[in-house]
């Protein structure tokens, strides 16, 4: 990672009323130095299904109802924060679902060792006001993750099947931002957006406002399996790559953060299902083991086990390599029953990891930035690219 990405990173994770958890960012930092291991830092909790949109790439029904396991309680989350803690996690982020409607989001936030973490809500934004922005700062949240899909607002509205969700989700970032609440954009990247003028109205956008813009590739699952046409290609991804590079502000999702450039699934982030499956991400929905059944310890290390998850890939499993999805993913094309079971989907694991060490970092090799993006700005313009 670059030395403005670290600071750009740094600067959204410096929160001097939280000087245990900056003790802990200097560990990290201290622990990644020293032995090179790439340890969890990322644990992303989808609390709730629970939402008031419709949006046209959703996985959650995909999910909601198939576990045989109960929902997990509030005593279950504080246990498993507690493992996490132990494990060197700096950041819980949570998501439904629509977030801001579970009805005990703030019990749940006290229990989360909120002094020791980065604690962050992913959004659609349409319920955000003062009144709950102040209680989210008051229960412990840092950062709101504002999910904003174009600047063109019949575009966002379209996606999301919500007329005036696009004004409400810029209306709670404006307020969000007033209240000195931190903010980051979500935005799905497919080859249906990529290149419109609504899309390059929304990179524009978060740069003039110096706001985090995290790319989200689109993937094969939910609302959108089997579904290859949405997914970038190759020449496509030169694009978001020349975009990613061109500022600290403009991030892939799926990047490492402790090494600038690969797929972080399962070494550095994990994805828990309200029910405790524990997945590599929220787009491979396959479980590797269950928290009402097991320790997050002994379910990461078997998921490591894995070829494909020992190390940081250089491109998305879900959205980018063909061969993942189409060796794995496409097993859970059209299936009632997700997450699937790893052995169902992976087979065994190929091996006991014990540790593995992270590879040196590098960026995509003979890529001129400024030269790349020129051109594609000039193919939006002229429709080259075959989308608008």
């Amino acid at each position: 990672m670059s030395l403005d990405r670290h600071l750009e990173a740094l600067k959204y994770g410096f929160l001097l009323k939280k000087p245990v958890f900056l003790a802990r960012v200097a560990g990290h930092y201290a622990r990644m130095a020293l032995s090179r291991r790439s340890p969890l830092r990322y644990v992303d909790f989808a609390v709730d299904y629970k939402c008031n949109l419709k949006c046209s790439h959703c996985f959650k029904s995909s999910l909601e109802n198939n576990s045989t396991h109960p929902q997990l309680s509030i005593a279950g989350y504080r246990e498993i924060a507690r493992e996490c803690l132990s494990l060197g996690v700096l950041h819980f982020s949570f998501q439904g679902g629509e977030i801001t409607v579970y009805d005990k989001l703030e019990e749940l936030l006290g229990a989360m060792y909120p002094g020791r973490v980065l604690m962050s809500l992913t959004t659609n934004g349409s319920f955000l006001d003062g009144r709950r922005i102040r209680n989210y700062r008051k229960w412990g949240v840092d950062l709101l993750n504002i999910s904003l899909d174009s600047m063109d607002p019949l575009e966002h509205d379209t996606f999301r099947n919500m007329p005036g969700c696009h004004a409400l989700a810029l209306e709670g970032l404006r307020l969000a931002r007033r209240s000195g609440m931190r903010v980051a954009v979500n935005t799905t990247v497919s080859r249906f957006n990529l290149y419109t003028r609504g899309f390059e109205g929304l990179v524009d956008f978060c740069m003039r406002e110096r706001i985090i813009l995290n790319l989200l590739l689109a993937v094969p699952a939910g609302s959108w399996a089997a579904n290859m046409d949405a997914l970038v290609t190759t020449e496509d991804m030169k694009y978001v790559r020349a975009l990613v590079l061109s500022s600290p502000l403009i991030r892939q999702d799926s990047d490492s953060i402790n090494i600038g450039y690969g797929c972080p699934a399962l070494k550095e982030a994990v994805y828990i299902t309200p029910f405790g499956d524990v997945l590599p991400c929220p787009f491979i929905h396959v479980s590797l083991g269950n928290l009402h059944e097991e320790r997050l310890a002994t379910i990461r290390e078997r998921g490591l086990g894995y070829h494909f998850f020992e190390r940081h890939a250089r491109a998305c499993l879900a959205a980018e390599d063909r061969s993942f999805i189409s060796k794995y993913l496409s097993r859970t094309f059209g299936r009632n029953d997700l997450p699937m079971g790893f052995k169902e989907i992976f087979g065994e694991p190929s091996m006991a990891l014990k540790e593995y060490i992270l590879p040196a970092p590098s960026v995509a090799p003979g890529l001129d930035v400024r030269a790349a993006l020129s051109e594609w700005h000039e193919k939006i313009r002229k429709g080259a690219a075959g989308l608008s």
